[in-house]
């Protein structure tokens, strides 16, 4: 007898989630997915934002902010006196304001760092914050040493531009140095030259950059006087830039002037250097240049005759 296969049996009808309800045993909700971080790129405005799921925190401001945190820019003056402003070419700045002076000054400064770290002069600077980071300033000090540019202008931590005796320019490696360094010379007695370096000055303190002067003129023995120059006052009351007074104290004793040797060591590196500066002086308090001059000098006077620790 033969056995005939049975026909198939029909599939099952489906059932429709309207018969079985909304919630279907057989039916899983897929797994909600975690808020991802949104990417570094600012979404068009007009795309929608997406929510994952209902009730997804979404802030896209706030994590607009922290993804594009805005790099905090200078103002246009203290950007153009930090780093010169970028209209104008490095060639029409003064020479002490070019790049070469600033990679002349960096490498000479760490050299200097290093000295006075491994204590080969004990130098101790008080009184370094009043020196703002941007803009025009003078620096008046007491003239006692040949060195005293030197404690000075490592003590400072901006790039400063300084008035020196021409003499200078004829020595083999220092010419190099105040060459690249591009100080301003002047001629003693000389009233071209002398024309020329408050042209110069005014230049350096136009672009935002830092004058050193003495306003002695020149290297003054301890207990000798010698009456300040009446171009520091002047230059100030023309430009309107402060002055910060400067006291120098032990620069006369590490590098002793000739005519005060006597007997003494040409260079005594045990000698303590204090470098102190003081407050700014304003000359718009001031009606006249003689007396900006008298406060000048009274303000260095008191620096060094105060007490050392």
């Amino acid at each position: 007898m033969l056995l005939h296969p049975s026909p198939p049996l029909p599939p099952p009808p489906r059932i429709g989630a309207s018969q079985l309800g909304s919630r279907s045993p057989n039916r899983r909700r897929p797994p909600h997915r975690p808020l991802r971080r949104p990417r570094c790129h600012r979404p068009p405005r007009h795309r929608a934002v997406h929510r994952p799921f209902p009730g997804a925190n979404c802030r896209p401001a706030r994590l607009r902010i922290q993804c594009h945190r805005r790099r905090r820019k200078l103002p246009t003056s203290n950007r153009r006196l930090l780093q010169g402003d970028k209209n104008v070419s490095d060639e029409s700045r003064p020479d002490g304001l070019r790049k070469r002076a600033w990679l002349t000054t960096k490498l000479l400064r760490r050299l200097l760092r290093f000295l006075a770290f491994v204590k080969f002069v004990d130098v101790t600077v008080t009184g370094r914050e009043v020196i703002p980071k941007y803009g025009a300033i003078i620096v008046a000090s007491n003239h006692i040493s040949m060195v005293d540019a030197i404690f000075l202008w490592g003590a400072l931590r901006r790039r400063a531009v300084a008035v020196a005796m021409a003499e200078l320019w004829t020595m083999p490696v220092v010419s190099w140095l105040l060459r690249n360094l591009g100080h301003i010379p002047v001629v003693r007695r000389n009233a071209d030259s002398g024309r020329d370096a408050v042209a110069a000055s005014e230049s350096v303190l136009n672009h935002g950059g830092v004058l050193l002067i003495y306003p002695e003129g020149r290297c003054v023995s301890p207990g000798d006087t010698e009456p300040y120059k009446p171009g520091v006052a002047k230059l100030t009351m023309s430009t309107g830039v402060p002055i910060i007074p400067v006291g120098a104290i032990g620069t006369n004793k590490v590098v002793p002037l000739k005519r005060d040797l006597e007997g003494a060591k040409k260079f005594n590196r045990n000698q303590k250097v204090w470098i102190k500066f003081g407050q700014p002086i304003d000359p718009a308090d001031f009606d006249s240049w003689e007396q900006l001059l008298a406060e000048v000098r009274r303000s260095i006077v008191a620096l060094v005759e105060s007490e050392t620790v």
